[in-house]
C-alpha cells in the first residue's frame, strides 16, 4: 500500500424521493395530541426523503445514506463539502470532529446530525475500499457473517414463515383514542399472538405516541400477550416518564427499548440514566454515523445493555452489528402496504437481503454496495 494517504477529491449529494407513503403503517405518534394531525403522519411528517452522499478520492467512491431530504442535502453540499474536499483521509474520527464542531454554532443535532451521519458513513466506506477491506474489518473484524433479523411488519405470520426470529408491530392507538378503539387494537394484537403461538417473539412500537398514564395501563395487557419489548413509548426528552415506567415494566417482564431518536452518545447516556432501558436502538444514519454508533455501543456495553440498531438490517449498520459482541439482532422492514421488503435505499444495489431470517455479509471492499 502506498505510504501516502488518500485525498478527498469531491463530495456529491443525491436527494432521493421516497415513494413509500409515510403512513404505510397506522401508528401512534407524538402529534396525536392534536386532532388535526391525529393518525395522519403524512400531514406533518415531511422532509424525510432519503439522501445519498458519495465521497470521491483516488478513483474510488464511498457511499453513505441518511434522511432529511433537500435540507440535509443542502447542509452536505453547502457546508460540509468545502470542509472535506482536499483533506487527507487518515482517520475518520478526526474528520468527524471537524464536521461536528463546525456545526456547533447552529446546532449539531436533528437534520444537521443526519448530514454528519451520511458523510461519516461514506468516509468509512471510502477508507475501507481504499484499503481493499470490508468495513467490518476496519471495525475490528466480523464476529459473525450471518446476522439474525426480526421483521417490522403487519403480517406476523409471514414473518414467522420467512424465518425471522421475531416480529414487531406498531401501536396504532394512544391516550387520545376512545376506549373501544384501544380494545379493538388489543383484540387484533391478541389474534396475532394466537396466529404465531406463544413462543414466537412479538414486540410493539409506540413511536413516541404514549404518555406515562397510558403506558402504565397498557403494560399488564401487553404482558398477558407475552410482548417481549415495548419500543419508544415516550418522546425522547421525556426522561421522567421513562424513569417512572421502569419498575412497572420490570414487574411485568416487558423490556423497554428506545434510542432511535436519541441522537448522540450524550443523549443515550441520559436515556440509560433513567434505569428503564433494556435495549438501546440507535440509528446509524441519524445518530452521527458509524463513528458515533461505536461510541454508543461501547457505552451500552459498559452498562451491560444490548444494542439493536434501528434499521439495523440496512447495510450501513449491518457491518457494525457483525463486528460487535453486543449487537445480536438486526431489524428488517417489510412494506406494510404490499408486504414486500423495503430496500436499503434508492439508487443503491448489492446490499444483503434476508434469507431464512438471516442477513449474510460478503467480503467485498467497503459496504459492497454501489449506485445503480
Amino acid at each position: 500500500m502506498s505510504a501516502t494517504f488518500l485525498k478527498i477529491e469531491g463530495v456529491e449529494v443525491f436527494v432521493c424521493s421516497d415513494s413509500r407513503s409515510q403512513d404505510y403503517a397506522d401508528l401512534a405518534s407524538p402529534m396525536d395530541r392534536y386532532p388535526r394531525y391525529r393518525h395522519s403522519r403524512p400531514s406533518w411528517y415531511r422532509f424525510m426523503d432519503r439522501v445519498l452522499v458519495a465521497v470521491h478520492g483516488d478513483g474510488l467512491t464511498g457511499l453513505g445514506m441518511t434522511n432529511g431530504g433537500g435540507i440535509t442535502g443542502a447542509l452536505v453540499a453547502e457546508h460540509i463539502r468545502p470542509l472535506l474536499v482536499g483533506q487527507e483521509l487518515r482517520d475518520v474520527e478526526v474528520l468527524w470532529g471537524v464536521v461536528h464542531d463546525s456545526m456547533l454554532p447552529f446546532g449539531a443535532t436533528g437534520l444537521a446530525r443526519m448530514a454528519l451521519s451520511a458523510v461519516d458513513i461514506a468516509l468509512w466506506d471510502l477508507l475501507a475500499r481504499y484499503r481493499q477491506l470490508p468495513v467490518y474489518e476496519l471495525l475490528g473484524g466480523a464476529l459473525k457473517l450471518e446476522v439474525p433479523a426480526y421483521a417490522t411488519t403487519v403480517d406476523v405470520v409471514s414473518a414467522r414463515e420467512r424465518g425471522f426470529l421475531g416480529a414487531k408491530v406498531t401501536a396504532s392507538v394512544g391516550p387520545w383514542d376512545p376506549p373501544h378503539v384501544v380494545e379493538e387494537w388489543l383484540s387484533r394484537l391478541e389474534q396475532e399472538r394466537a396466529a404465531v403461538g406463544d413462543a414466537y417473539p412479538l414486540m410493539v412500537d409506540a413511536w413516541m405516541g404514549w404518555d406515562l398514564e397510558f403506558a402504565l395501563r397498557m403494560l399488564p395487557r401487553l404482558a398477558l400477550l407475552g410482548i417481549d419489548w415495548l419500543e419508544e413509548p415516550f418522546p425522547p426528552a421525556d426522561l421522567t416518564s421513562y424513569q417512572a415506567v421502569a419498575s412497572e415494566a420490570a414487574r411485568h417482564r416487558i423490556r423497554i427499548a428506545a434510542g432511535e431518536h436519541h441522537g448522540s452518545v450524550l443523549d443515550t447516556r441520559h436515556l440509560l440514566g433513567t434505569g428503564a432501558i433494556q435495549i438501546v436502538q440507535p440509528d446509524v444514519t441519524w445518530c452521527g454515523g458509524i463513528t458515533e454508533l461505536r461510541r454508543i455501543i461501547d457505552l451500552a456495553s459498559q452498562a451491560r445493555i444490548p444494542v439493536c440498531p434501528h434499521f439495523g438490517g440496512e447495510v450501513w449498520a449491518l457491518h457494525m452489528i457483525a463486528a460487535s459482541d453486543n449487537c445480536q439482532l438486526a431489524e428488517w422492514y417489510v412494506d406494510d402496504a404490499q408486504n414486500i421488503d423495503i430496500t436499503p435505499g434508492p439508487r443503491v444495489s448489492g446490499a444483503p437481503r434476508p434469507k431464512d431470517g438471516y442477513l449474510s455479509l460478503s467480503d467485498s471492499p467497503g459496504f459492497g454496495v454501489s449506485i445503480s
